[in-house]
């Protein structure tokens, strides 16, 4: 991988951690709704659980891609900072792969605490304890 494509994905991971409300509506949300709304209703049947916990890690993916490629695509427009790396001889290739490997950071922050909700607190192995880890979901 080029030196200029890592600089330009750790300039992009610097921006998007100096607005942590991105990343931290990316992670939470989606896990929320899977304790809110999946773990009560299909936490002991394993494969609507499965099938939920997929649906809502996609649904993390997509809406944080979405919202972070939009968001740094209206920036990059109004920055007089773009115009002129538009002007350097590296081309558009190393700032493509940096917001793509950016993308795919953030996208992987938003879907880590949907799968481990999932695995902490549906039924996916035989087992006495049934519920989410903290113990609310089985009384419902």
């Amino acid at each position: 991988m080029s030196s200029l494509v890592l600089a330009h994905t750790r300039f992009l991971l610097i921006e998007q951690i100096r607005t942590p409300v991105g990343l931290l509506a990316a992670a939470f949300f989606p896990a929320v709704a899977m304790v809110a709304f999946v773990v009560p209703y299909t936490g002991q049947d394993p494969a609507a659980a499965t099938t939920a916990t997929s649906s809502l890690m996609l649904f993390g993916a997509m809406s944080s891609a979405l919202t972070g490629l939009g968001t740094a695509v209206s920036q990059d427009r109004e920055q007089p900072w773009n115009p002129y790396l538009r002007t350097l001889p590296a081309g558009p290739l190393p700032r493509f792969a940096g917001r793509i490997l950016s993308t795919l950071a953030v996208m992987l922050i938003s879907v880590v605490p949907v799968l481990v909700m999932g695995g902490r607190c549906s039924r996916r192995r035989r087992s006495r304890r049934a519920g989410c880890c903290w113990g609310w979901a089985r009384w419902w």
